[in-house]
């Protein structure tokens, strides 16, 4: 930039237009405060950011989850999805096995929090189940015991069918006898929209009562000779003629 040198009429005197200099200072005045505004529209997401993970960190507490599980400094991080898995975990602690009008309440209360911070709750109960197998696999029967009461709270035939099936199939190599699943894999059948998987869960069924006639003939410990396998029903009767009845 330079000045420029002005003339008025006849007269000698020469000044220097600086206006300019305004214009410029103007300019910079304008960037400075479109900045703060940026900086303050940046914090004011931060705290609205803060303000809801808190709002909803509120809900879970009092939907029983505990504060060694998640704080507010690392909700975010967290993220939904484990909030619900670990409240599914919180519900299913609490009923210990049994379905009844205050687990109802929980569950619903759950589900409707699931639904308000936009987290899948079927899956939170299908992580959850493969956690207990994780967790304890030198206690297949509690494990069983507490995926199907879990199981009942599915909306989703697709989840509840994929629960049910692994169920299955854990009951199968359990060295400890499992409970009766009969029912629970009569009504995953009839509600398996895929063909797959009904033929899976069918599958699974009949292979679970060859098991059981194998335990019931041979007694539990049968299942350290024995190995139910996808195999025809013959061979099994055959197996059976040799194995001492108890």
């Amino acid at each position: 930039m330079s000045a420029q040198r002005v003339h008025h009429g006849n007269t000698k005197n020469t000044s220097l237009d600086v206006s300019f200099l305004n214009k410029s200072s103007s300019t910079v005045t304008t960037d400075a405060a479109e900045d703060d505004d940026d900086d303050e529209s940046v914090e004011y997401e931060c705290v609205e950011y803060k303000l809801s993970d808190a709002l909803r960190l509120k809900t879970a507490r009092d939907l029983g989850i505990a504060k060694e599980v998640v704080s507010l400094a690392n909700y975010s991080n967290k993220g939904e999805q484990y909030i619900v898995k670990e409240l599914v975990k919180v519900a299913s602690d609490r009923c210990l096995g049994e379905y009844s009008d205050l687990e109802a309440s929980v569950v619903d209360k759950i589900r409707l929090f699931a639904v308000e911070v936009d987290a899948d709750f079927d899956e939170a109960i299908h992580q959850y189940t493969n956690d207990l197998y994780d967790n304890n696999r030198d206690n297949i029967p509690f494990t069983l015991q507490r995926a199907q009461t879990l199981s009942h709270w599915c909306t989703s035939p697709s989840v509840r069918c994929t629960i049910v099936l692994k169920m299955l199939r854990i009951a199968l190599v359990s060295v400890q006898r499992p409970p009766d699943l009969t029912s629970l894999a009569k009504d995953a059948i009839a509600m398996a929209v895929d063909e797959n998987v009904k033929s899976e869960l069918q599958e699974a069924a009949r292979l679970l009562t060859i098991d059981d006639l194998v335990r019931g003939y041979c007694g539990n410990g049968a299942q350290e000779f024995f190995r139910v396998v996808s195999v025809g029903i013959p061979k099994y009767i055959v197996m059976l003629t040799f194995c001492p009845n108890e």
